[in-house]
């Protein structure tokens, strides 16, 4: 049996990365308290059913647990509600405790308009945005940088894939057409640092562990990512193998993707996704690689190669 250690709330307990966090953390012994808008029988010490998106949502509050978000609301395209929504569930959750955080935030708080490559955290530059999930992201850290009596450590995955993902390939499998025909911007031939969910959740457990260290007392923003990076279009290839022939991956030269992107979007009314974006066409379309020195020096983080395709 472990050893019974701290509490520990868990905001977005039955999301993607919220499930295996909520197996990972009952593992190491924590005493974990469960929050989402359902419902939800998950083994934990306690779930709390809250709506955080909701400013007039009335919370519970758990002195000195340590506090890991995951919850959010990913969609593409420009809303305010949207930004209005993620910065609302970040605001709240911060609420729940007065202890340590662990956030989840993305790489989309990056600038996207350019490439990353071997990109490192700059919290106090603000980017250009090509949509409001990515504006609320790195609106949702500076809300928890505010928090300056707190510790905190803020993690940036990019492109999360594993078991129960349901975002990132669902998206891919609707983006095929006839023929398994996938249109990518330059070919996806760009190179890709992407997440494995069990990177994560190892991220995010040394998290936890280093913001309830006694000496640990200011704010980090760390990149999470597999161990090595790989062709976009190799990625994609492997994670579509199941389709019933072979994926055939026809390049879009990026500039006319991006025109055609701006286009559509243009059409798109506030709250729709876009068939097609100008986000989508910079996230896949350049390179998107991190830097993760930082990450292996604060947190000892080990990552794991990509287990989707060889290294380039």
């Amino acid at each position: 049996m472990t050893e019974q250690m701290g509490a520990v709330i868990l905001a977005g307990a039955t999301g993607t990365v919220g499930r295996p966090l909520v197996a990972a953390l009952l593992k190491a012994g924590y005493e974990l308290i469960t929050v989402s808008r359902q419902a939800a029988n998950l083994g934990s010490s306690a779930h709390w059913v809250l709506d955080l998106s909701k400013p007039d949502v009335i919370l519970p509050v758990l002195p000195g647990a340590i506090l890991i978000n995951c919850a959010a609301i990913t969609r593409d395209g420009f809303d305010p509600a949207l930004e209005a929504a993620n910065l609302t569930i970040t605001t709240n959750a911060l609420r729940l405790t007065n202890g340590p955080v662990v956030h989840l935030s993305s790489s989309s708080a990056y600038d996207l308009t350019k490439p990353s490559i071997h990109a490192r955290p700059e919290p106090n530059q603000k980017p250009k945005f090509l949509n409001s999930y990515s504006a609320s992201k790195w609106a949702t850290e500076q809300v928890v940088a505010a928090q300056a009596q707190r510790a905190a450590i803020i993690l940036r995955p990019h492109a999360v894939y594993g078991d129960g993902d349901s975002t990132l390939l669902p998206r891919l499998r609707s983006a095929v057409r006839s023929g398994n025909k996938l249109w990518l911007p330059s070919g996806g031939r760009a190179k890709h640092a992407m997440t494995s969910i069990e990177n994560l959740v190892q991220a995010v457990l040394l998290a936890v562990a280093r913001v309830s260290q006694p000496d640990f007392t200011g704010q980090l923003t760390l990149n999470v990512t597999d161990a090595n990076e790989v062709k976009l279009a190799d990625a994609i290839t492997a994670a579509l193998h199941d389709l019933d022939k072979p994926l055939k991956i026809i390049g879009v030269p990026r500039p006319l993707a991006y025109l055609a992107a701006g286009w559509v979007e243009l059409v798109t009314p506030s709250g729709v996704e876009p068939r097609i974006s100008r986000y989508s066409v910079q996230q896949l379309g350049c390179e998107r690689t991190y830097d993760l020195s930082e990450t292996v020096k604060q947190l000892g983080f080990q990552p794991k190669p990509n287990s989707l395709a060889s290294p380039d």
